[in-house]
């Protein structure tokens, strides 16, 4: 169930955020996760804007589950509430569905990141980077996960 007060949101929040509760179709999931995600969201709000970030997150899966796009909005929503669990399941799901998507595994990358699973981040990453995604954020998230997984402790047998 959404629990947004829409009072938390700013103008344009709570006219997306009432749009999509009419119609939580894939441009309006996708509109509002983004818009949800960026810093200006809910200010000075942020345990408020957490958890409309869960519930939008939430939400959006059960009604676009099968579309790409919409997983990589909602899985990112979900990821800026602090969500790591939910948004790993929507990115592996996304994964399946579009196994080519360079974007998925930057994000996957991310989340084990912060998981603390740094070995997978790490691979993850390299796929992403293979697939062409270059940009400064994903070879940073790499540059991090590479230098973890070396100093994290090996399995001997």
């Amino acid at each position: 169930m959404l629990i947004a007060n829409t009072r938390t949101l700013a103008g344009d929040g709570e006219r997306l955020l009432a749009v999509w509760l009419a119609e939580p179709d894939t441009r309006t999931t996708v509109e509002l996760c983004n818009w949800l995600a960026t810093d200006d969201a809910c200010p000075n709000q942020r345990a408020t804007g957490r958890q409309i970030l869960a519930d939008v997150g939430r939400e959006g899966r059960v009604h676009t589950h099968h579309r790409v796009g919409v997983l990589l909005a909602v899985g990112r929503t979900l990821l800026a509430a602090g969500e790591l669990s939910r948004s790993l399941s929507i990115f592996v799901l996304a994964a399946h569905l579009a196994p080519s998507e360079p974007l998925v595994y930057r994000l996957l990358g991310e989340v084990l990141h912060l998981r603390g699973d740094v070995v997978r981040a790490s691979r993850m990453l390299d796929r992403a980077i293979a697939g062409g995604m270059t940009d400064p954020e994903t070879l940073a998230w790499y540059e991090r996960a590479r230098i973890a997984s070396d100093d994290a402790p090996t399995m001997a047998g």
